[in-house]
């Protein structure tokens, strides 16, 4: 009972009243007929019993609507702790998706942090290889060249040696036929022996000075190339705007035709791996503004077709 009071004290209360409205309207409906002298004189009595029961008619309708009222309440309240139930629900529910989305986030993550590992293992592996296989290539050149020299010194030496044999065999033929006419003929192939070898050792280390500058100005116009080629790829790097979404590791093979004194002509940068259209028009952009380009460091380099590799830093 005390209960159903605490949870509905304004029906309790509404509930006493018409109660003891309705005793109160009895208690005075009974008076009247102990006074048979003013019933007989007036209808007074009469018209406090219909004012009475007018008066428990409004207590009754006023407790019905309290009650309905209280029964509206308790609907709401239900109706109040149902949504709540539902928003608590939907919330745990979103919650949920929430935390699904970012696992599969997670995931994809670690999958192409594994991805990205392993192209970068394969283009390591490839790149070792790569130097392997050149060092072997350098390798058989080098043993190739002692292999050709020693056979030229080979040859060399038999040459010598058989020129030597018919020389001597020349020489001895003529001494057979005069003493003088063999120490002068001796006198003479000895000499012209002597120039012969030493006009073939002049040739041989003309022509192996000759090889040795050409292979060092190979090498320096293979340096000066490579120089020119990055003094171009940072001056396009500093005219270079990085777009918001470029990716790491983006690059372009840029081709560009130059007139004297650098000015571009022409230029492609079509073949881009990785960036988008974003990264390559940020490339073409940055060639566009590099112009003029900076000169070769050797007059002899300069070359109107230019390609390098753009992959910034």
């Amino acid at each position: 009972m005390w209960d159903m009071i605490r949870r509905h004290p304004v029906a309790v209360g509404v509930s006493v009243l018409g109660h003891l409205a309705l005793l109160i309207a009895f208690i005075i409906g009974f008076r009247f007929p102990d006074e048979p002298a003013q019933l007989a004189g007036d209808q007074e009595p009469v018209k406090a019993v219909v004012v009475d029961q007018q008066l428990l008619r409004e207590e009754e309708e006023k407790l019905e609507r309290a009650e309905a009222e209280q029964r509206e309440k308790e609907a709401q309240a239900r109706r109040d702790e149902e949504a709540a139930q539902e928003q608590a629900e939907a919330q745990r529910q979103r919650k949920e998706e929430e935390a699904r989305k970012q696992a599969e986030a997670e995931r994809e993550r670690k999958e192409e942090d594994a991805r990205k590992q392993a192209e970068a293992e394969r283009k390591r592996k490839e790149e070792d290889a790569r130097k392997q296989a050149e060092a072997e290539r350098k390798r058989e050149e080098e043993e190739a060249r002692k292999q050709a020299e020693a056979e030229r010194q080979r040859k060399e030496e038999e040459a010598r040696k058989q020129a030597e044999a018919e020389r001597k065999r020349k020489e001895e033929e003529a001494r057979k036929q005069a003493e003088a006419e063999r120490k002068r003929k001796e006198e003479k192939a000895r000499k012209n022996a002597e120039a012969d070898l030493a006009a073939a050792i002049e040739a041989e280390r003309a022509a192996e000075e000759a090889a040795v500058t050409a292979r060092a100005e190979e090498r320096r116009l293979a340096g000066l190339r490579a120089q020119y080629a990055e003094l171009i790829r940072q001056h396009v790097e500093r005219n270079w705007i990085r777009p918001a979404l470029a990716e790491e590791g983006a690059e372009c093979e840029v081709s560009a035709t130059q007139a004297p004194g650098g000015f571009i002509t022409g230029i492609d940068v079509s073949r881009c791996s990785g960036g988008g259209d974003a990264f390559r028009r940020s490339v073409e952009s940055a060639v566009l503004k590099s112009e003029p380009l900076p000169p070769p460091p050797d007059p002899a380099l300069f070359d109107r077709e230019l390609v390098f590799i753009f992959k910034p830093e």
